[in-house]
């Protein structure tokens, strides 16, 4: 298995600019990504070991 090492804050900045995003853009995304975290999280924790399922359980 290869490992490769931890990229350089200078080669992460570099990555940035390449997209085109601006400080604002990253960051409602990342609010974006948090929101659906914590409803996935959210649902898992209520539906935690039911099933709705139409199709048959075990055999």
């Amino acid at each position: 298995m290869l490992i490769k090492p931890e990229p350089s804050l200078k080669d992460l900045q570099l990555q940035l600019e390449s997209t085109g995003l601006k400080s604002e853009d990253l960051l409602k995304i990342y609010k974006r990504m948090t929101l659906i975290r914590y409803f996935e999280e959210s649902i898992r924790k209520i539906y935690h070991g039911k099933t709705h399922s139409t199709w048959p359980q075990g055999s």
